[in-house]
């Protein structure tokens, strides 16, 4: 499930300088950049803010059944030569013996089957099912994958009703089973209100030549929120949202759409 990620992905990665104009070397075509650290570890390349910049300033793919070509059919290989990645992700559930999407929505969420095609609670993204229905003579043959991808959002959420169960109970499982999880008093009070109080844009901040990003380096500035990018402001409110928002996660809320 982990793998809706790849229909999120652009054809080309930002490169972005510290004004938000795109760097003399120009963007960075997603296909060129496979097995390729010249482009981070070379300032004469770009080097790595430029790309941390773009990627706090590109919005993702909506996530669903469609995948760009830089992945499809160029993976890992030179051009006109690759792998295909949503080939890859479906034999490969295959070859683990993985059950149908149909077969394993029923033992996840503790529901019915599909009877077929035209069963009334099918609840494809628009267009989606017609797609199906010429690649899969059964709604039974469906790989859980492509089924994945293609269940409509729930909740104003990022996916479908599987992918998000799925994914809460994998992390759920990452959380509960590891014995040194950083809320297990690992940590005396004043390193966990640290950690608490971090965010991603202040890790790149202390590790990176990046002297601002906007507070969430999740979500793209909106045109209001551009006067607060460079001002290195630490707001408490922030910091609490930050804090009830990780909460509502481990209260079992499902993913968030961002972007």
């Amino acid at each position: 499930a982990s793998r809706f990620g790849h229909s999120m992905l652009s054809e080309t990665l930002l490169r972005l300088d510290e004004n938000g104009d795109v760097i003399a070397n120009g963007n960075l075509p997603l296909a060129q950049a496979f097995f390729n650290p010249s482009h981070i570890l070379d300032p004469g390349n770009g080097g790595i803010e430029p790309i941390l910049r773009g990627l706090s300033q590109q919005v993702a793919q909506e996530v669903d059944p469609q995948v760009i070509d830089a992945v499809r059919n160029l993976l890992f290989g030179p051009p006109g030569f690759g792998f295909d990645l949503a080939a890859l992700n479906m034999q490969r559930g295959r070859d683990h013996g993985l059950p149908s999407y149909n077969d394993l929505r029923a033992i996840i969420l503790g529901v019915d089957k599909f009877t077929g095609w035209d069963d009334p609670d099918l609840n494809f993204l628009p267009g989606v099912k017609e797609a199906l229905m010429a690649v899969y003579a059964s709604i039974d043959d469906v790989d859980l994958w492509a089924g994945g991808l293609s269940e409509s959002h729930v909740n104003d959420g990022m996916m479908g009703e599987l992918f998000a169960a799925i994914m809460l109970d994998q992390f759920e499982r990452l959380r509960v089973g590891d014995r040194f999880w950083y809320e297990n008093g690992l940590f005396e009070q004043e390193w966990m209100d640290f950690i608490l109080g971090s965010s991603l844009r202040e890790i790149v901040m202390r590790n990176t030549g990046i002297g601002s990003m906007q507070v969430n380096a999740f979500l793209v500035s909106a045109p209001e929120s551009l006067a607060l990018f460079g001002l290195g402001l630490t707001i408490l409110a922030l910091t609490r949202r930050r804090r009830e928002g990780r909460l509502q996660v481990l209260a079992r809320a499902l993913p968030a759409h961002v972007g």
